[in-house]
């Protein structure tokens, strides 16, 4: 259950006329096909032109393909969808610092130190160990990763009710402090898409399965964002896995907006 909207567009912006084309395709089908079509365009554009991928090993992979090889490319414009979101909050705004995981764990032993939370979270969990960090993190991650927090849970309990507030309190401290971290830096993108500093003209999205929620909404706002957006999602005829799919998918293009 989504509780929490989607971040929205900062009021000044208005999102481009947006060409947009969507391919299914078997996994592994249609990447040759479309990184030619990423060095077409960024030929013309390489700065207006983006590659945005699920995983990392598979941009190295783009990056050592022959076509690749042939023409003058802009590396860190081949990059997965998180890659893209920090750096986009980087270059927009300096100031904003993304923690690890390590400082994420320093600010949650913060939280449960505190005066306001102390009692509860000795009450909770005792003595507050490295392993209690790391679970909480674990837990504020999957709340972010899925945009809703604590109150989906109808029958609350003392124990929600401290969840709750730690979560709350990190978001809080989050926004105060000029702070993200690896799942916030999602919405922190959407809204700095709306500044206008990073030219995407051109995008091309390639094989992102079942995205979480916060980074598909990211996704969305940077199509949207684009003037220019062509995906190829994986497909097969596979009820288990994409259920609902029909055709033949490596022909396939039945949307366009």
């Amino acid at each position: 259950v989504i509780v929490r909207q989607p971040p929205e567009y900062p009021s000044s912006f208005t999102p481009m006329s947006v060409s947009h084309t969507i391919r299914y395709a078997l996994f592994g089908e249609l990447l040759t096909e479309t990184v030619a079509a990423y060095q077409d365009a960024a030929s013309s554009d390489p700065f207006g032109t983006w590659f945005v991928l699920p995983t990392r090993n598979l941009a190295d992979v783009i990056l050592r393909h022959p076509i690749a090889k042939e023409r003058l490319i802009l590396p860190d414009h081949i990059l997965t969808a998180r890659d893209l979101a920090q750096y986009i909050s980087r270059e927009t705004d300096p100031d904003l610092c993304i923690l690890t995981s390590g400082e994420q764990d320093l600010l949650i032993r913060r939280i449960l130190t505190s005066p306001d939370l102390r009692k509860s979270t000795v009450s909770l969990f005792g003595e507050v160990t490295h392993t209690t960090c790391s679970s909480l993190r674990t837990l504020i991650t999957g709340l972010e990763q899925n945009l809703t927090d604590l109150s989906v849970i109808h029958s609350s309990t003392r124990k929600i009710e401290t969840l709750s507030a730690i979560h709350q309190e990190y978001t809080r401290i989050l926004k105060k402090e000029h702070l993200a971290d690896k799942e916030t830096v999602y919405e922190t993108a959407v809204v700095a898409l709306g500044s206008g500093k990073i030219p995407f003209r051109t995008v091309f999205i390639y094989g992102m399965h079942s995205p979480q929620p916060n980074e598909q909404a990211f996704i969305n706002a940077l199509i949207a964002a684009a003037e220019s957006a062509h995906e190829v999602r994986p497909a097969a005829n596979n009820p288990a896995i994409f259920p609902g799919f029909t055709g033949n998918p490596i022909h396939d293009d039945p949307e366009k907006a």
